[in-house]
């Protein structure tokens, strides 16, 4: 049974199970604070509550900087990938704790950038934020979902079409030349 208790003007609730951690939360109406604890009791005795007091604790900005300094350098493409996550810390989203970080505030992102850049960046951009969460998940044991996955994306740009003129054929071949390479792939048409 939850407690609920009026406190310096707020309605405060706390959650006491055994085996799980005490979880406490003010309100501004006692039928809010009843409205949680009922939630909360809910959760913990289908087995399915997770606590996010660790969440709340940590900021983006933490995420992406020992995502980087941990997870980049073992990939293909770390400096690249490195230098996003540098832009990314810059942003006013980074400032933002784990369980604050919504749908939302990614979508607002999203938005800005369009403005500077195109939509294929922001694909990308995205892509990397929904690894950096999901493995936040499930290798850090980050107890909350991910808001990349509600955010829908900017349709991709169509594919480039463009092939050589004959022109431009004829000045590649002419710098080939003097290479002097004898490879098959290398005979004028």
């Amino acid at each position: 049974m939850a407690s609920i208790r009026q406190r310096a003007g707020k309605w405060q609730a706390r959650v006491r199970r055994k085996g799980y951690p005490d979880e406490v939360a003010s309100f501004d109406t006692k039928t809010d604070a009843q409205t949680w604890a009922r939630s909360i009791e809910s959760a913990m005795d289908q087995g399915a509550y997770q606590s996010t007091q660790s969440a709340k604790d940590i900021l983006f900005a933490d995420v992406l900087r020992r995502y980087m300094h941990e997870v980049t350098p073992l990939k293909r493409g770390a400096q690249r990938e490195a230098e996003g996550i540098q832009f990314m810390l810059r942003q006013k989203m980074a400032s933002y704790s784990m369980t604050n970080l919504t749908p939302a505030v990614i979508a607002g992102y999203r938005d800005e950038r369009l403005k500077t850049v195109g939509a294929g960046t922001i694909i990308r951009e995205l892509s990397i934020l929904s690894g950096i969460i999901n493995h936040a998940r499930k290798e850090w044991g980050l107890p909350i979902a991910n808001p990349c996955a509600l955010v829908r994306k900017p349709p991709t740009p169509p594919g480039r079409t463009r092939l050589l003129t004959a022109e431009e054929e004829t000045r590649l071949i002419d710098e080939l030349i003097p290479v002097r390479r004898r490879s098959p792939w290398m005979v004028r048409w």
